[in-house]
């Protein structure tokens, strides 16, 4: 990533900038002042312009030692400040980045080791790759996971990614929506989990997003409830848990006796 300039150019462009700029204004606006106060008409824009340029003159004689030292140093200590500011969006958007690249890396190693119950892989959100054409069930079943994790302890869902580990990417999934982006994608997955599963659920995600192979793939790291979460389908609610390397429906009487078990 390209290196912000050196502190000493902002100071200089700062200094640069009040003296020259910022102190023939000031003059402008107290001479108008100073007119209009004198209740004197003042006869054209070119008797100002002169009295600037005047004002500027003496500038640059080094006459006007005190205004130009005070505007200098003003204008100097606003150019180191705003260096400081820009070396630190630099700084943390470099510590972004190299966390990014080691997410990455994770992810690579995490897909490496296959699906287990704290990770499971999905093909798409929302694509149909063998029907080619958008498939409601699939989002079913993405929130079926996500309730599971919960449900259990927890866990990561790669979205992108297909069964057997390959980066398959969310373009055709992105097709889909109205944005056609990953902002799109995660207004659609969020919306999705705030209809199924609840909106206080929510907060229990957090949706990244990584590039693998030169594929986009969704990751959604998800926390363990304090409280049992429920699948709304259709005219019902269901209750799912992880079960080794899947996501498992319990029974009325299974989900009662693990509910009472665990919170």
């Amino acid at each position: 990533m390209k290196l912000s300039p050196h502190p000493i150019f902002f100071v200089v462009t700062g200094f640069v900038i009040s003296v020259f700029f910022l102190f023939p204004v000031y003059d402008f606006l107290q001479y108008k002042t100073q007119m209009m106060g004198l209740q004197i008409e003042l006869e054209n824009f070119t008797s100002s312009f002169d009295y600037v340029l005047q004002q500027f003159t003496q500038i640059l004689k080094g006459q006007r030692l005190s205004g130009t030292l005070f505007f200098g140093c003003v204008g100097a200590a606003v150019g180191a400040l705003f260096s400081l500011v820009l070396r630190a969006f630099y700084n943390n958007r470099r510590a972004i980045e190299n966390l990014q690249n080691e997410i990455n890396r994770d992810i690579s190693s995490m897909i490496a080791k296959g699906e287990s119950s704290i990770l499971e892989f999905k093909s798409s959100f929302r694509w149909d790759y063998k029907n080619k054409a958008v498939n409601k069930v699939l989002e079913q079943a993405v929130l079926k996971t996500l309730a599971a994790f919960m449900n259990s302890e927890g866990g990561s869902l790669l979205i992108g990614i297909a069964d057997d580990g390959v980066p398959l990417g969310l373009l055709q999934d992105y097709a889909t929506l109205k944005t056609k982006n990953r902002d799109g994608f995660e207004v659609a997955i969020m919306t999705a989990i705030s209809s199924k599963l609840g909106a206080p659920q929510c907060s229990k995600v957090a949706i990244l997003f990584h590039t693998i192979n030169e594929q986009e793939v969704c990751h959604i790291v998800t926390s363990k409830s304090s409280k049992p979460i429920f699948v709304s389908t259709g005219k019902e609610t269901k209750f799912f848990l992880r079960a080794g390397a899947g996501t498992r429906e319990l029974n009325v009487q299974e989900a009662t006796e693990y509910i009472s078990e665990h919170w």
